[in-house]
């Protein structure tokens, strides 16, 4: 069951002393290019909606490893928990229009939550997606990486429908934009229904 704030924790607005991923380094990194890919159609992994693809940069004068955090919000949560942007790192600096979606993902979803106002209170701020860990980046040097998003990775999102037999339920999450993050750079998906269009939201 998700964990309802309180009112009291919603005003105080505290930034986290140690955000989650926070962590020491000999080095620094950046990351860029993200974008989002359609998995092959013979796949091994036949339950991945996208691919989130990104390049990490060692900036720094150290060879070092570093972990890849891939966050997601949902950007029609309620605006007074919009006002929280404090988990967002110090470097954030670019974001992607809302007009210009990074990928459509046309799958089951809740339409009536679309324009936001009607999306429950207690939506994660962020939930982690995916992570990896690039070894030994040398200095200069650049890795690619890449990162499945499932239908798994949206049930913070949306209503599980009832199981049956010995099947998994299936999500329904709300329909409207994604926010993916890694690191300072965002990439937004933009969830319809199968039948639907940009009209739909």
């Amino acid at each position: 069951s998700r964990a309802v704030l309180t009112p009291a924790q919603l005003a105080l607005q505290v930034p986290a002393l140690y955000p989650f991923g926070h962590g020491l380094s000999y080095t620094t990194f950046a990351v860029s290019n993200i974008a989002a890919a359609q998995p092959l159609a013979h796949s091994s992994q036949p339950a991945t909606l996208l691919h989130i693809n990104f390049t990490i940069h060692n900036t720094g004068r150290v060879a070092a490893d570093e972990v890849a955090l891939l966050f997601m919000h949902y950007a029609g949560v309620p605006q007074h928990l919009k006002l929280r942007r404090w988990w967002l790192p110090p470097a954030f600096s670019r974001t992607q229009q809302a007009g210009q979606p990074g990928a459509m993902l046309h799958m089951p979803c809740t339409s009536h939550a679309a324009a936001g106002s009607s999306a429950p209170a207690d939506l994660p701020l962020q939930t982690l997606v995916g992570f990896q860990r690039v070894h030994s980046l040398q200095p200069g040097a650049t890795a690619a990486v890449s990162l499945p998003l499932t239908a798994r990775h949206l049930v913070p999102f949306g209503a599980l429908s009832a199981q049956r037999g010995n099947s998994e339920p299936t999500v329904q999450p709300y329909c409207g934009d994604y926010v993916l993050r890694v690191g300072a750079e965002e990439l937004i998906v933009r969830l319809l229904g199968p039948a639907s269009s940009a009209a739909a939201r």
